[in-house]
């Protein structure tokens, strides 16, 4: 857990740290700032995920353009770029 590891690494009289997350590390830097029970200086988010999480993004692909979202998914999982 990224907020254990802040709190037993950082000493108490260190300033708040400044997190920066990029894609869904971004949904969980959003998330870590949520908890009362760390203190974060500032949050940087490089083209990240909301906080709810891709699913609306993916539905929306799926259905509406299934070929786009087949290549999508070609890309990610089989390491495969799309070549038409």
């Amino acid at each position: 857990d990224i907020s254990c590891f802040i709190q037993q690494v950082l000493p108490a009289s260190t300033p708040p740290p400044i997190l920066i997350g990029h894609s869904f590390g971004g949904m969980y830097a959003q998330k870590i700032c949520e908890a009362d029970s760390l203190k974060i200086g500032a949050l940087v988010l490089l083209c990240s995920v909301s906080p709810r999480g891709s699913t609306g993004t993916v539905m929306r692909y799926l259905f509406q353009k299934p070929r786009l979202a087949w290549q999508i998914v070609r890309a990610f999982v089989f390491k495969e770029a799309a070549t038409d």
